[in-house]
């Protein structure tokens, strides 16, 4: 029995290795964003512009209609379905708290001579000022939590007729403002984010929060910490809630029936994080 006609042709076999080459870069972000081990939001409008610029750099490879017609669309298709992903806060501030992107894929347009090719964004700018508001917001709100201390107010009571105590508050408060971790003030916080920009860039490879981990306990960085956790923990896709949905449903079923809420929640998170 003939199946020739089941072979495919020459024309066929080039169109799916030229598929495979357009489509690698998309394979390999879609299981690196969908992880559920370490920080993937702050990846995704890197993600995008690199799509980009790897669309760009492969049409000029001889490829058939077919192919020309697929990079055209995948590039058309990052631009605007995307769009919403440069103008969300959320995106942006998670980028720029980054040590590996900061603003370098924040300002795309201003990346390359095409600027038609690229999705306009809230830019640098924009996420700056939502990080440092936020600097401000998690430093009044440590400020309030200490004040209202019982222990802190005995202190203070106990300290205010030593000379000693006083000048030692009043040099604290003042490196405190030199470092940029002061009382609420714009100067001190764009000292710190100067501080911050100054770093090297690390690679993709690179975890962030071993950056941050290592600036917790001292530096100028300290008060930008409560950002870090604020926006590194949340997740670029849904991947790892419906991975923990699809092991809920793996370990309740018929026979498992009886099994307690509280014993589920440790099953689950040692089934994850053991």
């Amino acid at each position: 029995m003939d199946h020739q006609d089941l072979l495919l042709s020459d024309w066929e076999w080039e169109t799916l290795a030229g598929a495979a080459i357009l489509l690698k870069l998309f394979d390999i972000l879609t299981q690196d964003l969908s992880s559920q081990y370490y920080p993937s939001l702050s990846k995704v409008l890197p993600s995008i512009v690199l799509l980009q610029d790897h669309l760009k750099e492969i049409e000029g490879m001889e490829f058939n209609d077919v192919l020309i017609m697929m990079n055209s669309a995948l590039n058309l298709n990052l631009k605007y379905r995307f769009n919403e992903f440069y103008n969300n806060t959320a995106h942006t501030v998670a980028t720029y708290m980054d040590p590996r992107f900061k603003k370098e894929y924040l300002d795309p347009s201003d990346k390359t001579n095409d600027k038609t090719n690229r999705t306009p964004s809230l830019g640098a700018e924009s996420a700056e000022k939502r990080v440092i508001s936020e600097i401000r917001r998690a430093a009044n709100r440590s400020r309030q939590q200490h004040d209202s201390d019982p222990s802190t107010r005995n202190q203070l009571d106990n300290n205010t007729d030593d000379i000693r105590c006083l000048h030692d508050s009043r040099i604290s408060k003042l490196n405190a403002d030199r470092g940029g971790q002061g009382e609420i003030s714009a100067a001190n916080y764009l000292v710190v984010i100067s501080e911050y920009l100054k770093l090297p860039l690390f690679p993709w490879a690179k975890d962030p929060l071993d950056f941050w981990r290592s600036k917790k306990d001292e530096g100028v960085l300290i008060p930008m910490i409560p950002v870090v956790k604020q926006f590194a923990c949340i997740p670029a896709t849904s991947v790892p809630s419906e991975q923990v949905f699809s092991k809920a449903g793996d370990l309740v079923r018929k026979k498992r029936s009886a099994l307690s809420h509280k014993h589920i929640d440790l099953l689950l998170f040692l089934n994850k994080n053991a």
